[in-house]
């Protein structure tokens, strides 16, 4: 079965988690012999396509289209004419749903190929309304009631999920509860745009002035505007006691394992993918007690309740349409400082949590075994 995936920006490290997840998936894909076929508007990938079995189509050239719509679509069909055909379309993001001329690139990809199969992947759906994509089926990274605005009145089209796998690095070799007291951060956090909760961390920072908080810069959050990111970044840097990295190239040692606990006050996720990744370094993920979270999370996180979130913190900001300083986030700090002590003042229960995190592996590899199959299942009644 031959898959077409597209309009992939592909850079070097990948562009999120989503990012990341996707290859995953594409990978387990051609493992099972599916041919997989990436269309690329980035050039960045021509330095290191090599590292995938895929055949990658790059749509850039000597008269460098970057707009996405018509001219791009009609460029990119005039590439796969000749080429076989097509059994599965799989467009990310906004992939199957940018149009030109009223027509979107699935429509397109059925005019060419009748019989594909067009997929739309959406992360995120966080505002008030779903906007209608010509494909036949759209793709989450977690259930669809998990994700969805609350309010938001679902379109009818056929859904399906497939969750990232959650296990891009090495799991810690041994839990030692001994070297994770040693550890030289009392906490880590990764990508401080306001979407994350940066302005939480900042009050946890204040309200610890003793405890040392390492911030690691993010990843897609660096193209938002300046106040989802920039402002809490310069923020941290005028605190004593937080240290900002970039990007490292080694997580498990750079990021993960320097820190006792991980910070995930996050407000707005499309799985929640890095909780369970730092519980495999030995690092106790403290995860905002929202829906989403629990699901991607649990049990081997710690969940702050706070009535300033909800369990579902996307009813309160609209999601992406820019409610999010609707959130109290100094009431919310109030939560997560009492929980914090008492996690610090009660170490053989911190402990407990701890070791606990010994199965996170095991727990990871079957759930996503689980969910794929499914997945392949759903693509072949298509």
């Amino acid at each position: 079965m031959r898959i077409l995936v597209g309009l992939l920006n592909m850079t070097k490290p990948l562009f999120g988690g989503g990012g990341k997840a996707l290859m995953d998936w594409l990978l387990d894909l051609h493992s099972l012999d599916y041919e997989i076929c990436i269309l690329n508007i980035n050039k960045e990938i021509i330095y290191y396509e090599n590292e995938f079995p895929f055949q990658f189509i790059h749509l850039f050239d000597e008269n460098d289209i970057e707009e996405v719509g018509e001219e791009l679509m009609l460029h990119t069909m005039n590439i796969i004419k000749d080429k076989n055909p097509f059994d599965i379309y799989i467009g990310c993001g906004e992939g199957a749903g940018w149009k030109g001329e009223g027509k979107s690139l699935a429509v397109y990809m059925k005019e060419a190929y009748p019989n594909i199969k067009t997929i739309n992947l959406i992360w995120d759906l966080h505002t008030l309304y779903e906007q209608e994509t010509d494909c036949d089926m759209y793709l989450h990274g977690a259930p669809y009631e998990l994700i969805k605005h609350p309010n938001t009145k679902p379109l009818d089209k056929k859904r399906t999920y497939l969750i990232p796998k959650q296990n891009s690095y090495k799991p810690i070799y041994k839990l030692d509860f001994k070297e994770w007291l040693s550890r030289p951060y009392d906490f880590v956090f990764n990508n401080p745009s306001i979407y994350k909760g940066s302005p939480l961390v900042i009050n946890l920072a204040l309200n610890f002035p003793e405890k040392r908080f390492l911030v690691k810069k993010g990843t897609w959050a660096i193209w938002d505007v300046h106040e989802w990111y920039y402002k809490w970044l310069e923020m941290m840097e005028d605190i004593p006691n937080i240290d900002i990295i970039d990007i490292g190239e080694n997580m498990e040692e750079d990021f993960f394992r320097r820190g006792r606990y991980l910070l995930y006050p996050s407000v707005s996720e499309g799985f929640g993918l890095m909780p369970l990744e730092a519980a495999m370094q030995g690092t106790i993920p403290l995860c905002a007690d929202t829906e989403i979270l629990r699901f991607s999370s649990s049990p081997f996180a710690v969940f702050v309740y706070s009535d300033a979130y909800t369990c579902n913190p996307i009813s309160i900001t609209d999601g992406w349409s820019g409610g999010i300083d609707r959130i109290d986030w100094m009431e919310a700090t109030h939560d997560w400082v009492e929980v914090i002590k008492r996690l610090e003042n009660n170490l053989n229960y911190t402990k407990s949590i701890y070791y606990n995190m010994e199965y996170v592996s095991d727990l990871v590899e079957k759930r996503y075994r689980k969910q794929f199959c499914k997945f392949i299942i759903d693509v072949e009644r298509l």
